[in-house]
């Protein structure tokens, strides 16, 4: 496997409303209610996914019009990704294909045509999920990656990965040469254990999994 990443290594910096720096990616802290804040993980996803995109070709430049890289803009667009992707009440967002069709849908009323492309368990095996996902960063496309798997994997600063989405900015190989993937969460860069998420994507419950869009 070859180290992959998006072109554009800093991602989706934002400037942040009084603190003074960049964010690496949206925040569910930013949204205004409770409710948005804790279930808001797969719209900041979608938001985070269509913001780079329309910064990186003409053709996708109505999904983020403004291409203003700060937070009181960005924020409108999680909103909307909020309402399209409208997590449920208990549990969030939990259907990568239910996720695409809300997003897949909202980017054709901006005129733009979105498809697909999904990778898990129930139909990848480990080598063939990592390999599916490093052909979408290698076309400049970010990945979401749902995992299911509750309380897994928690990091040591406590942030914890289960039933949650992220997104997927590079894979990298880590200083025991085992794969890693680069991902935005809650405006942070952090880099995941591959081996470890996938066994929790596969031992879930309910399937999570990866997509990304073209």
């Amino acid at each position: 496997m070859e180290e992959v990443s998006l072109h554009n290594a800093g991602f989706v910096p934002l400037a942040e409303e009084g603190a003074g720096g960049e964010s690496y990616g949206g925040k569910q802290a930013w949204y205004r209610k409770k409710g948005q804040r804790l279930r808001g993980c797969g719209p900041v996803a979608a938001a985070n996914i269509l913001c780079y995109m329309a910064g990186s070709q003409e053709k996708y430049r109505p999904l983020y019009p403004s291409g203003a890289p700060a937070q009181a803009h960005f924020l409108v667009l999680m909103e909307e990704m909020y309402a399209a992707v409208s997590p449920a009440f208990i549990g969030g967002a939990f259907s990568r294909k239910r996720f695409a069709r809300r997003i897949i849908a909202w980017a054709r009323r901006r005129g733009v045509p979105l498809e697909a492309r999904f990778a898990g368990p129930r139909t990848h095996s480990c080598e063939e999920a990592l390999e599916a996902v490093c052909q979408g960063l290698e076309k400049d496309k970010p990945v979401a990656a749902l995992n299911l798997k509750l309380r897994y994997p928690v990091m040591p600063g406590g942030e914890n990965f289960g039933w949650h989405w992220v997104t997927v900015t590079g894979v990298k190989r880590g200083p025991d040469g085992r794969a890693q993937l680069e991902a935005s969460s809650w405006g942070r860069r952090f880099s995941l254990d591959w081996e470890g998420y996938w066994q929790a994507c596969r031992k879930a419950l309910l399937p999570g999994g990866f997509v990304w869009f073209e």
